[in-house]
């Protein structure tokens, strides 16, 4: 039996529904020598009626864990939304709890955002031979930053991660991660990530750089990132998502083909937030030759400019006449 686990909270029940979808249909061949954990803080009676229907029609073996109370206060407090990450939530550190969660006779598993899609078969992947290594994953694409400022060895990604609960039980692995986030909130920059690889420098496996393909859409501060050719798992990384309605690359699509095959589908895409959200919808517009469309969204962010502009000139008046 291999075992597969996704951990997160009410908010990102439609994105775990794409990624479940995508890792059962490239796993048909496991049959139910695969078990999917799934670890959320609520599990209501609607939930539960999605996750029988992706049972019935994969024949899969799924089983739902709600995070217990004692364990939602051990993490509570913990550092999720910093400026680095808006878009994370708590639920984040779910996965150091794995070992108390997941049943004792389950010695290792791969863990698995739910911004991931799985695009082909990851027997490989499931078989990896990580040696005695506490944890295995993708380098991540700030590893020399965070190598040159806290001195470790490695900095892994752990959006997918093959973790070895028989290890981490034994050494407390998890618990020493939670201590460290509250010990030292200004080197968790990266919410459970800078945890895990603080606590386990040393102690980690490198996995091949297609089990964790990074997608990253440009912004002002980071240019682009694509996954090379031959990815196997494609992970959505930084706040920009293929659910929002500005979000503008191609490979967005394999995220909405899974939906729709889920029992989530139908959902449409999240509007605009901010001004940066609506001036990135109106360039994707442009650029799709919805002009029309997207001279209404520039209008939204040029008002705001304006506006911006005429609150500092009438409190630089202020400040100068009260000189």
């Amino acid at each position: 039996m291999v075992h597969v686990a996704y951990c997160f909270d009410e908010r990102y029940r439609q994105h775990f529904g794409a990624a479940i979808t995508s890792l059962l249909s490239n796993s048909r061949g496991l049959g139910r020598d695969l078990c999917v954990h799934v670890v959320t803080d609520v599990a209501d009676e609607g939930f539960v009626a999605r996750i029988d229907a992706i049972r019935a029609r994969f024949d899969a073996s799924i089983e739902v864990h709600e995070v217990r109370p004692d364990l939602l206060d051990s993490i509570g407090g913990l550092q999720a939304n910093s400026s680095y990450v808006r878009h994370l939530s708590q639920s984040a550190y779910f996965r150091l709890l794995l070992p108390d969660i997941l049943p004792a006779q389950v010695e290792r598993v791969l863990y698995l955002d739910s911004d991931t899609i799985v695009l082909s078969d990851i027997s490989e992947l499931l078989e990896a031979d990580i040696g005695a290594a506490a944890v295995a994953g993708v380098r991540d694409l700030l590893e020399s930053a965070f190598m040159d400022a806290f001195g470790y060895g490695g900095y892994i990604n752990t959006g997918v991660l093959i973790m070895n609960l028989k290890a981490w039980r034994r050494d407390d692995i998890g618990r020493r991660c939670i201590a460290h986030a509250q010990q030292n909130p200004e080197r968790v920059l990266y919410a459970d990530q800078c945890c895990i690889n603080a606590v386990l420098d040393g102690d980690v496996a490198f996995l091949d750089p297609k089990w964790n393909g990074f997608l990253r859409v440009a912004t002002r501060e980071q240019p682009e990132k694509a996954p090379a050719p031959g990815v196997r798992i494609l992970h959505y990384v930084g706040a920009d998502k293929p659910w929002q309605n500005w979000f503008d690359h191609p490979l967005g699509k394999h995220y909405w083909e899974n939906l729709e095959a889920s029992p989530w589908s139908g959902a449409i895409p999240d509007p605009p937030v901010s001004v940066a959200n609506h001036h990135s919808l109106a360039r994707k517009l442009a650029g799709l030759n919805r002009h029309a469309e997207a001279c209404e969204f520039y209008e939204i962010v040029v008002t705001y400019l304006l506006e911006k502009s005429a609150r500092r000139a009438a409190q630089d008046a202020a400040a100068a006449s009260g000189k």
